[in-house]
């Protein structure tokens, strides 16, 4: 649902003095606003219990805003804001330096940059003066530009590889003839490549301006300091002598069905339909963003029914894009290549312009309603995702545009719901894949811009969400708080209660079955055990247990495709915890396995595959996972091909899910963590009674790893008409979590490819501007020494050998020659910071002490890697890294060969 979109991770004061105070503007739920002299907006929302930061800076200027010629532009100023002022130098590596999250978007209507930081030292004052000082003195030299315009370029190359990105586009351009909605915000080749420096710099020094912009700090800080500070930074940025214009023009009504069909290498169809809607202020949008849910929500949507039930597509999906102007409201459905699309295209354009003459039942109109104020209340919970979530309104015409839409979804009626579908949903304000002549077209109203200012002047809101304690999450707190039980049946609690915001708890349940005897033969289905018990209890319909978590106010999600375990994750609130505890046992332990649903996880499943076959992303991961794990064929690990994986997902049948079931799923290995605003005696009698008859007949026993070197081999896969490559090395390393070795590895993969600050991404991004992400990761597992280093890099077919050769050239680097005095300190800072954010986040901890439960430790582990990380020094490193045998390496090149330009 797109709601869940919006919202769906010391100070030394600067000694320049401000000409007035800031005027506070209003205050809704906790957020207040203010405004500077020179039209700056602030917006603060405290949040003691968190203990990191959120500064995110909005500018109203997207690609909405851009002129003939400048499709991109605004995109591509985005990248080029990171380059660097004249006092600062790669902001994102200053900033991933500190150990934060950093990033920035660009959509139609704004363009945003953001980092989180650890509420510590002088991290503040540091991201304030920087965000202030690219606001107004941002280096835009031609010799950035040059060199980010093939990262750029990449990123489009991206989304041309995409095939339903690329509908979606083409769809949009259809619909719209003259606003730049139908135009994508990557923007268009010929464009990005012959933009000059002038006018770049002329669209920053127009709309990167104080009286543009909105700040929002959200997190742990002292109002009254922090808006101190804020004020003296941005304060002294004079508000500038130009007057902005507003975009004027206005989308005519479509006459009559248009039609785009694309050609191009893929394995799955896709049938799509644009309509156009009204703004994401407008009052009506409510009725739009309902009709979507309504129409496509799994299992209960009427389109979902329709098609995915009845397997004639894989599957539906809406997408209500909220726009500062009229938007549109689109469908699209991926179809299996055996069926036909004109059904489902004759099917869905029935069931979409029907919605006019159908009775909107109570029953879909509360799903709809309990699931957006759902996603709204557990948003509220995090004062990041809010703080984030507030450029999206600011792009709207107000950040408090949220509140009002949350009110507006909570009123909708059915009657309003069909207003909008009669008014919008019809044949000439159709956008499909083919064309149909319409000699009486019937036409949509043409919908005006609201007056936002009108609808939030006098807003108050909803009383503010209690806060949560303050609570320090180092790994001494956390272990001093967590308290642990094992039940008579074998499954492990851990539960660690603490105050938080909204009272929201965060659950993991991890359900370990089965061993290396009987999941051989059985891994596919194993795989897909987990999810077939998300689809219906004994009790419950798949679309009863859907709208009875909407009504308990949880999200539960599920990871898929593991052998010999099912993790359930779950986030809901203290008042709800224990009837979803309940839920959850039910879930577990009473699956219904209905042949029906079965067959439509296994068709979703299969178009997934089909999808992968042409995915040089997918192929990329598998083939190196296939190397550095070489297991046979009949071992539980080996990885098979997506052909493979094809054939064994088409001969799975559902009473091999039902024995696994019955005869393994038990307590025994089963680890269970709970993290909030709960009361541990309460959660410890609902677990108990819920599983206290979960017992597997066959004991749980782990399926163990051995460490076996990666076969040399250089892989080459041609992927025809994909406009990029994925290039990969990699090898097993013979390596433990509790090994001596494990923190100087871990940090010298960090200066590999783990940051901003890498070699990887400093050689191929920012030197040689021919990657738009490249990266590494070292794998180590808990309780086995095995594991896996790996680099990675995206790149055009005509730079994927270079990109690969370079890799390699960095990895060789690496091991031979070591890692730098200043790289050892960088690194060992950001890794630091990089847990400080990973703690403060309940989701994580969750997670963690799942893990710690079943590797027989506790974060105590994570306080001595820490120690150990910091501890080290150059040579202790290098030694290390020089035991990596690279004569076991293996490269993978997956793209267009054709494309393809040899290295001389």
């Amino acid at each position: 649902m797109n709601v869940a979109r919006w919202f769906g991770v010391c100070l030394c004061l600067a000694s320049v003095a401000v000409e007035a105070a800031p005027t506070k503007v209003a205050s809704v739920e906790g957020l207040t606003e203010y405004r500077l002299d020179n039209g700056l907006r602030i917006v603060l929302f405290p949040d003691a219990s968190k203990p990191t930061f959120t500064l995110n800076v909005t500018y109203l200027v997207g690609s909405r805003h851009e002129g003939y010629g400048e499709t991109g532009m605004a995109h591509l100023l985005e990248h080029l804001l990171f380059k660097g002022t004249p006092t600062r130098t790669n902001l994102m590596a200053l900033l991933d330096g500190r150990g934060g999250l950093v990033n920035g978007s660009t959509t139609y209507d704004r363009t945003n940059y953001f980092e989180v930081l650890p509420a510590s030292g002088d991290n503040l004052q540091f991201a304030v003066e920087l965000e202030a000082d690219r606001m107004v003195h941002s280096r835009i030299d031609k010799a950035d530009l040059d060199k980010e315009m093939s990262v750029v370029r990449n990123e489009l190359e991206m989304g041309e590889n995409d095939a339903r990105n690329v509908l979606e586009e083409r769809m949009l351009s259809s619909a719209y003839l003259w606003h730049n909605y139908g135009k994508a915000t990557i923007g268009t080749r010929a464009d990005l490549e012959r933009v000059s420096i002038d006018r770049l710099r002329d669209f920053y020094r127009r709309y990167y301006q104080p009286d543009n912009a909105l700040v929002v700090l959200a997190g742990k800080f002292d109002p009254a300091t922090a808006l101190e500070l804020l004020a003296a930074q941005f304060g002294k940025i004079e508000r500038p002598a130009r007057v902005l214009t507003g975009t004027y023009t206005t989308e005519p009504v479509q006459d009559g069905e248009r039609v785009v069909t694309l050609r191009r290498n893929g394995d799955v169809q896709l049938v799509g339909l644009v309509y156009h809607g009204v703004a994401g202020a407008d009052p009506v949008f409510a009725a739009e963003d309902a009709v979507g849910d309504i129409l496509t929500n799994a299992p209960s949507g009427r389109l979902y029914q329709a098609l995915v039930t009845t397997g004639l597509a894989a599957k539906v999906e809406a997408s209500v894009e909220p726009t500062r102007e009229p938007g549109t409201l689109s469908f699209i459905a991926e179809v299996p290549a055996k069926n036909s699309a004109e059904v489902v295209r004759q099917k869905m354009i029935e069931i979409v312009e029907g919605l006019a003459t159908t009775p909107i039942t109570d029953e879909e109109l509360t799903r709809y309603r309990t699931r957006a104020a759902t996603v709204f209340e557990l948003a509220m919970n995090d004062s990041m995702k809010i703080g984030l979530a507030l450029s999206e309104f600011a792009a709207l015409g107000d950040w408090r545009l949220g509140f009002v839409m949350r009110d507006r979804c909570k009123t909708l009626t059915a009657d309003a719901v069909r207003r909008f579908a009669g008014d919008y949903l019809k044949a000439s304000n159709r956008t499909v894949g083919l064309f149909v002549p319409d000699k009486k077209p019937v036409r949509a109203p043409l919908p005006s811009v609201p007056d936002v200012e009108g609808q939030v002047r006098t807003y108050v809101g909803r009383p503010v969400v209690a806060g949560g304690e303050t609570f320090v999450a180092t790994p001494q707190n956390l272990d001093q708080r967590t308290q642990q039980v094992t039940l008579p049946n074998g499954m492990q609690l851990a539960l660690l209660p603490k105050k938080t915001r909204g009272g929201s708890v965060e659950l993991v349940l991890a359900v370990r079955f089965g061993d290396d005897k009987s999941l051989r033969g059985k891994v596919t289905a194993a795989q897909l055990l987990g999810a077939m018990t998300l689809r219906g209890t004994t009790t419950q319909t798949y679309a009863q247990l859907k709208d009875e978590l909407d009504r308990q106010k949880a999200e539960l999600r599920i990871d898929e495709g593991e052998t010999d375990s099912a993790v359930y994750r779950v986030t809901t609130t203290k008042e709800h915890l224990i009837p979803v505890l309940a839920l959850l046992a039910e879930i577990v332990r009473r699956p219904a396995f209905k042949a029906t649903e079965f067959e439509s996880l296994r068709s979703e499943q299969l178009a997934k595959l089909e999808e992968e076959q042409n995915s040089p992303q997918a192929l990329a991961m598998i083939e190196m996972t296939r190397r550095t794990h070489p297991y046979p064929e009949t071992d539980v690990h080996y990885t098979p091909t997506v052909k493979e994986q094809i054939e064994r997902l088409r001969a799975v049948k559902l009473p091999e899910l039902v024995a696994l079931h019955q005869r393994h799923w038990g307590g025994i290995g089963s680890q269970l963590a709970v993290v909030g605003d709960f009361d541990a005696v309460e959660v410890k009698k609902a677990v108990s009674d819920g599983f206290s008859t979960f017992v597997a007949s066959v004991p749980y026993a782990r399926l163990v790893q051995h460490f076996a070197p990666t076969p040399p081999a250089e892989v080459v896969l041609d992927t025809p008409d994909k406009e990029m490559s994925v290039v990969a090395v990699g090898l097993q390393v013979e390596l433990g979590q509790n090994d001596p070795d494990y923190a100087a590895l871990r940090l010298g993969n960090h200066v590999f490819g783990g940051g901003t600050k890498s070699r990887l991404f400093e050689r191929l991004r920012q030197k040689e501007g021919m990657s738009y992400g490249a990266q590494s990761a070292l794998q180590v597992g808990a309780l086995d020494r095995v594991g896996e280093l790996l680099g990675l890099a995206l790149a055009a077919p005509h730079n994927a050998v270079r990109a690969r050769r370079i890799l390699v050239e960095e990895l060789t680097r690496l091991v031979k020659t070591g890692i730098t005095a200043t790289e050892l300190r960088d690194a060992a800072r950001a890794l630091g910071g990089e847990l400080d954010n990973q703690l403060a986040m309940d989701e994580f901890v969750a997670n963690e002490l799942v893990n710690n439960l079943e590797a027989h430790r506790t974060f105590s582990f994570h306080q001595k890697l820490q120690a150990a990380t910091q501890a080290l020094d150059v040579i202790t490193v290098n030694k290390a890294l020089r035991k990596i045998d690279l004569t076991h390496l293996a490269t993978v090149n997956v793209g267009d060969q054709k494309k393809a330009k040899p290295v001389k």
